[in-house]
């Protein structure tokens, strides 16, 4: 299934490129349609060109953290729901701009917990777009 099809794009950002190579293959098994950035500079330029329903990212990465990513995609593609991925403990409490909780999953995560939280953000995002859709 493609996009043009429903399957909805998600951008995973992480700066370990052992955990970008999982994602890419529990991704591409998991039949979803995947971008893979280094750090938020790579991500918002990837959001420059696409548009996602799913944001997963690291929440600390040397080149700026998960919260200053979810800030600025949160303005650029505010369709997007954004999830936290940390080994921090206590794992952060965190929020988005208009402080709706944002789903945080501790590392190390299992293949099926990761996807349980994607497929219950990508529910989140169609149930967004269609409320901003009757809206209109």
């Amino acid at each position: 299934m493609d996009a043009a099809q429903g399957n909805p794009r998600i951008l995973f950002v992480d700066d370990d490129p052992e955990i970008r190579a999982i994602y890419r293959r529990m991704a591409r098994v998991a039949g979803l349609h995947v971008d893979v950035a280094a750090n938020g500079i790579e991500a918002i330029g990837f959001a420059r060109h696409r548009a996602y329903a799913v944001v997963v990212t690291d929440w600390t990465m040397p080149s700026g953290g998960g919260e200053k990513l979810i800030d600025q995609l949160s303005r650029a593609q505010p369709q997007a729901v954004p999830l936290v991925v940390t080994g921090v403990r206590p794992a952060p409490v965190v929020t988005d701009a208009a402080g709706t909780p944002i789903e945080v999953i501790n590392k190390p995560w299992s293949q099926r917990e990761l996807l349980d939280a994607i497929r219950r953000a990508v529910a989140r995002a169609g149930a967004a777009a269609a409320t901003a859709a009757v809206g209109r």
